[in-house]
C-alpha cells in the first residue's frame, strides 16, 4: 500500500498511507532534480542516497518503524531552485522488529535514455523483501513526456508517478519481490524517454522470524503486503 504525491515548492508533504498502524514498516521514495543543499526530512532514517550531481538528480530512500503517525510528512528539500520532486510512502508488514531490519542496500547511477537496471544484491534469505526506487528526470529540462514501465514477471509495482511539474519531469517506480537479488530492468519510452536518466535505490528488508511471528502474533509466515 503506498501514497504518492508531487510538487515544485520548497517542501513536499507527503501523505501517510491509510490504515497505518504502530509497528508498520514505512519506506519513502523520494527523487528531486536538487541543485542545492540536501533535504531534510525529520524523524526518519536515510538508508540510501544516489547522486552524482552531473544532471541535478537525488534519488534517496528513508525508512522508518510507524508510532503514532501524522497524516503526512513534510520533506524540506534546501534550495528555491531545480525543486521538481516526487515522493512516495510504501507500507510493509512481517519486517524484522529484533536486530537490524535491513539486509543490505545497493545503487546505480544509470546513463539518459535507459533501459535502467536495478543493483545486484547479495547475501539475501528467501524470505528477504527486495524494494528497488527508480528515480529519473530529464536532464535537459526540456519538459518532455515520458513514461515508466517495469519488467513484471515476479517483480510487483507498487508506485509508478511521473510529475506533471514540467521542466525536469521527474519520475519514480518502486518494485518490490521476496529475494530477489538480480535487480529489474526499467524501461523509459514517450518522447523525453532518450532525455531521462535514472538514479537507483535498494534496498533489502529482513522477514520477522517465523519462531517470533507464532509466539507474539499467533501468524504462520511473515507477510508483506
Amino acid at each position: 500500500m503506498n501514497l504518492t504525491f508531487s510538487n515544485t515548492g520548497p517542501s513536499i508533504a507527503v501523505p501517510v498511507p491509510a490504515g497505518t498502524v504502530d509497528g508498520d514498516f514505512l519506506v519513502l521514495s523520494y527523487v528531486n532534480n536538487q541543485s542545492a543543499s540536501n533535504p531534510v526530512l525529520a524523524g526518519w532514517n536515510l538508508a540510501v542516497t544516489v547522486s552524482d550531481g552531473t544532471i541535478d538528480l537525488l534519488s534517496r530512500l528513508y525508512l522508518r518503524r510507524a508510532s503514532s503517525e501524522p497524516a503526512t510528512y513534510t520533506i524540506t528539500k534546501g534550495s528555491t531552485y531545480g525543486v521538481e520532486s516526487v515522493a512516495a510512502i510504501s507500507r510493509y508488514k512481517g519486517v524484522a522488529t529484533s536486530g537490524d531490519p535491513v539486509r543490505t542496500t545497493g545503487n546505480t547511477i544509470a546513463r539518459r535514455g535507459g533501459p535502467y537496471m536495478g543493483p545486484t544484491l547479495s547475501g539475501l534469505s528467501p524470505t528477504d523483501m527486495v524494494i528497488h526506487s527508480i528515480g529519473t528526470a530529464l536532464s535537459s529540462w526540456a519538459g518532455r513526456d515520458y513514461t515508466l514501465t517495469g519488467p513484471g514477471g515476479g517483480w510487483a509495482e507498487r508506485v509508478n508517478l511521473i510529475s506533471t511539474d514540467a521542466t525536469a519531469t521527474p519520475a519514480v517506480i518502486v518494485l518490490d519481490q521476496l529475494g530477489a537479488s538480480t535487480g529489474p530492468t526499467i524501461t523509459p519510452s514517450g518522447t523525453g524517454a532518450y532525455d531521462a536518466a535514472g538514479r537507483i535505490a535498494a534496498i533489502a528488508l529482513v522477514a520477522e522470524s517465523v519462531a517470533a511471528v507464532k509466539r507474539f502474533q499467533g501468524w504462520g509466515v511473515p507477510l508483506f503486503v
